[in-house]
């Protein structure tokens, strides 16, 4: 490995390392949030590379993504990445729990959360994530990045 790769290397390993962090950072400001009886959390990141704040912030949204918050905004700003995310109340996240996904549908890992779970296909680029991380309100693939037009219920092959 050249020197140059090396560096590349120590770059994106700082980078997830970073990224891991907010995250981690996010999630217990969320647990404070809800200790206050509140079903919403923000928090300002700021970016150890301002260049690549764009990138990061698609890491950050990838890596909170399966976490299943109702809502999830992750965006740069001029100056740090932006968190905002809600959560459903007890009833409704009770109620939203159990999605509604034919018996006969295909099962598999999703690649978002690595859980076995009944699969849905992304239209048109026919990735294929769990129910779960669908509910997101996915709108770019979280694998190849294009636009998710729609949704199947559920995953039939054969």
């Amino acid at each position: 490995m050249s020197f140059v790769q090396q560096l590349a290397s120590q770059t994106r390993l700082t980078q997830e390392a970073w990224v891991q962090e907010q995250v981690n950072l996010f999630k217990e400001k969320c647990w404070e949030t809800s200790w206050r009886s509140r079903a919403s959390c923000e928090m300002d990141c700021r970016a150890i590379q301002p260049r690549c704040r764009k990138l990061l912030a698609q890491e950050l949204r990838a890596q909170l993504v399966p976490l299943g918050f109702s809502s999830l905004q992750v965006f740069p700003t001029f100056n740090c990445i932006k968190i905002k995310a809600s959560w459903d109340e007890v009833e409704e996240a009770e109620a939203a729990e159990a999605p509604k996904v034919p018996k006969d549908s295909a099962r598999g890992c999703c690649g978002i959360c690595l859980e076995q779970a009944a699969l849905s296909a992304l239209a048109p680029c026919g990735h294929t994530i769990c129910q779960g991380c669908l509910k997101n309100e996915l709108r770019k693939c979280p694998f190849c990045r294009q636009p998710v037009e729609a949704a199947t219920n559920g995953l039939f092959i054969g």
